[in-house]
């Protein structure tokens, strides 16, 4: 299994950037979390790193954590955005979508996303996130 170095939260909800940090750091203190409040934040976080030329001034993230719900630029509109972004392709960037939604709709949605990698209702538990990782590169998981 592929090391998960470098986390990006995508959250509007602030508790859950605390709680989400505070859960990678018990699970392995060396993974670096970066969070964003809404997905324009994060998606010109995500430009910017796909200007640097040389991969040894950057830290690319292995994995996203992607709220559905979020104001002005939903989870789905993020995750559209994110297939744009030549970064995603030449990178393996996985996306796990952390929801309230427990709706099948949703998770079957995000089954046939190639970025999407797992589905976890909320609230993320450190149980859920090391299944998560765990299991990141043996395909998809729901839970």
């Amino acid at each position: 299994m592929r090391s998960i170095e470098h986390i990006v939260l995508i959250d509007d909800n602030r508790t859950t950037h605390y709680l989400s940090k505070h859960l990678i750091k018990c699970f392995d203190p060396s993974i670096k979390t970066t969070c964003f409040s809404n997905g324009g934040s994060a998606l010109a976080y995500f430009n910017s790193l796909s200007e640097y030329s040389n991969p040894q001034f950057r830290s690319i993230p292995s994995l996203v954590i992607l709220d559905l719900s979020m104001p002005d630029m939903n989870g789905w509109e993020v995750l559209e955005e994110f297939e744009r972004l030549r970064l995603f392709h030449m990178h393996r960037i996985d996306v796990i979508i952390l929801s309230n939604s427990d709706y099948d709709e949703d998770i079957m949605r995000s089954e046939v996303n190639p970025f999407c990698k797992g589905y976890i209702v909320k609230p993320l538990t450190i149980e859920k996130l090391s299944n998560a990782i765990t299991i990141l590169r043996n395909g998809f998981m729901a839970g």
